[in-house]
C-alpha cells in the first residue's frame, strides 16, 4: 500500500499550478486576473477572528474579462481533489449573476475554460 501525499505537499502542488496558471493568463489583453487568498488571523483572548480576501469560496484566480467586464473565476484543482461546499455556491452565485467559473488541473484547462468564457458560457 502507498502511503497517500501529505497535506503540506498538496498545497505545495495546488500553489505552483496557481502561479503557473496565473502567470500564463497574466499575458492575456482582454484579461485582467489576479491571485485572491481567503485569509483568517487567530485571534488575541477577548477577540475575534479577522478575516480578508474576497469571500469564503471564492475561487483561486478571480478577474475581469473584456470587453464587457465580465466576471471571470478559476478554482484550481490537483490530483482528484473536489470542491468544497462554500467554493460551490459560490461559483454557483457568479454564474447565476452572468459572471464564468470554473475549475481547472492544468494551463491547458484554463485556457479552454477563457475560450469558453469569451463565447460568452457560464462554466
Amino acid at each position: 500500500m502507498t502511503p497517500r501525499p501529505s497535506r503540506t505537499l498538496l498545497s505545495a502542488k495546488h500553489t505552483q499550478l496557481v502561479e503557473v496558471v496565473y502567470k500564463r493568463l497574466q499575458y492575456e489583453r482582454d484579461l485582467k486576473i489576479d491571485h485572491l487568498r481567503q485569509s483568517r488571523l487567530a485571534p488575541r483572548p477577548g477577540t475575534h477572528p479577522t478575516f480578508w480576501g474576497l469571500a469564503p469560496g471564492a475561487p483561486d484566480l478571480y478577474g475581469i474579462l473584456g470587453p464587457n467586464g465580465r466576471v471571470f473565476g478559476l478554482e484550481c484543482k490537483t490530483g482528484k481533489a473536489g470542491l468544497e461546499p462554500d467554493q460551490i455556491e459560490f461559483a454557483a452565485t457568479v454564474r447565476r449573476l452572468g459572471g464564468f467559473c470554473a475549475v481547472v488541473r492544468s494551463v491547458h484547462e484554463a485556457l479552454a475554460a477563457l475560450a469558453r468564457a469569451r463565447k460568452g458560457e457560464r462554466e
